[in-house]
């Protein structure tokens, strides 16, 4: 019989790394206490509200430039040109409150650190849901897997949305400030297999 060291060793390290697992046992509807999954390229942020399961999504290729400033404010051209901004949101409404925390028999949401996944299961009287999740490395793509089961039958609805940015960077002190800025350029469109937002970027 042959014993592959490397299995054995993947198994130890696999064990150790999931007693730091990030672990809730009781729905957050907090987006600053969501799950984050990345790649170092794309991120998502994964948090649930009483019905939907929701999914910020970014990406460092998100840059927009602004105009030159002429009034010497700062001369740091990455301060003065450039700002991230968001991608947009992904949202799945299951059509009960599955995520309602008094209604939960049972409630899991993990973010796995040796597979960089999340695992998310929640138990309630109107709908069992087990959902993961990651964001793979290779294609740039995050995925996730959903199955649901319900004594009755909630209608499932998914919307892709995106409301604009917002500067924090000398906001009050060099931007106008105005809540129509960063609105314009945004347009949503579907095709037989997907549903899709662009954004129209200053360059």
């Amino acid at each position: 019989m042959t014993i592959d060291r490397r299995n054995i060793e993947t198994g130890i390290t696999d064990r150790l790394i999931s007693k730091h697992d990030l672990v809730f046992r009781s729905p957050v509807p907090d987006p600053l206490n969501g799950i984050p999954l990345g790649n170092g390229h794309t991120g998502w942020l994964i948090w649930t509200d009483e019905r939907r399961l929701n999914i910020n999504i970014n990406d460092t290729d998100l840059i927009d430039d602004s105009e030159k400033r002429t009034d010497g404010y700062t001369s740091a051209s990455d301060e003065n040109n450039t700002v991230c901004v968001n991608g947009g949101l992904l949202s799945i409404d299951f059509g009960c409150p599955v995520f309602e925390a008094i209604y939960q028999n049972d409630f899991e949401a993990r973010l796995r650190l040796g597979k960089a996944a999340a695992e998310i299961k929640a138990d309630t009287p109107f709908m069992k849901v087990n959902a993961s999740a990651f964001v793979s490395s290779e294609y740039n793509v995050g995925v996730i897997d959903i199955e649901s089961s319900s004594p009755d039958r909630f209608p499932l609805q998914l919307s892709v949305e995106r409301w604009g940015s917002r500067t924090f960077m000398y906001w009050y002190s060099a931007l106008s400030g105005s809540p129509s800025d960063g609105l314009d350029g945004t347009e949503s469109g579907y095709d037989e297999n997907c549903i899709y937002i662009t954004q129209k970027l200053r360059n």
